[in-house]
């Protein structure tokens, strides 16, 4: 038998071989449903940043000629999807959150102007639903803040600048400060003096409704 031949023997009992394995594997997955996804999961995360990177390089080679369809492919399944996007979108910011807790702050620091640019064009193209989320947070914010058991008097916001040598509680900075609420009122916290302290606007900012054991540790304070 010519050497060609046996080389092209060898080659189609690999592929026989190969064909198999992969109809045993779609059978397993086929009865093992749950236990397909967990594997495919764990797969995906662990190897992410090298699939996306390979889908990445498909794209750029095949310089996809039909990328508004796809894109539209991908509107039309959020669309008719909203949970399982929903519940991707949180997985997805969760995961990157573990990688990096300070990647937003990093982000606007990085982009400011852009994103401040981005999220009003979005407010001006979006009023209504703008208006929406504003009136449902402020309505929420001033529920709790009513129902509180405790309410802070300008007397005592007064004494507590003065206390605090008008710094920021967290850096240290001087200057113009906001009132914050220590334990966000959005978690339970009180609108009493004992849970108010003076932070300056990129603090607050960065502190948002993060609980402050939670903001100390994502920004190094803890462990």
């Amino acid at each position: 038998m010519a050497k060609d031949d046996i080389n092209i023997a060898d080659d189609d009992l690999k592929a026989a071989k190969k064909k198999r394995e992969t109809e045993r594997q779609k059978e397993w997955n086929r009865k093992n449903p749950e236990k397909a996804r967990a594997i495919s999961q764990r797969t995906y995360y662990k190897n992410r940043e090298k699939i996306l990177q390979k889908a990445r390089e498909k794209r750029r080679k095949e310089h996809n000629p039909n990328i508004e369809k796809s894109r539209e492919r991908q509107r039309i399944y959020r669309a008719k999807n909203p949970d399982k996007t929903r519940e991707y979108s949180a997985k997805y910011a969760k995961l990157k959150d573990i990688e990096n807790p300070n990647r937003h702050a990093e982000r606007y620091a990085r982009e400011k102007e852009k994103l401040l640019s981005a999220s009003k064009k979005w407010r001006k193209n979006n009023k209504e639903r703008a208006s929406e989320i504003q009136q449902k947070s402020s309505s929420r914010r001033r529920a709790s803040i009513k129902h509180s058991a405790e309410n802070y008097t300008l007397a005592e916001i007064r004494d507590l600048r003065e206390r605090s040598g008008k710094k920021c509680a967290f850096c240290g900075e001087r200057g113009r400060m906001t009132i914050d609420h220590i334990v966000p009122i959005a978690k339970g916290g009180s609108n009493g003096i004992r849970n108010i302290q003076f932070l300056c606007r990129l603090c607050n900012s960065k502190k948002c409704d993060f609980d402050p054991i939670e903001f100390a540790q994502k920004n190094g304070r803890l462990l």
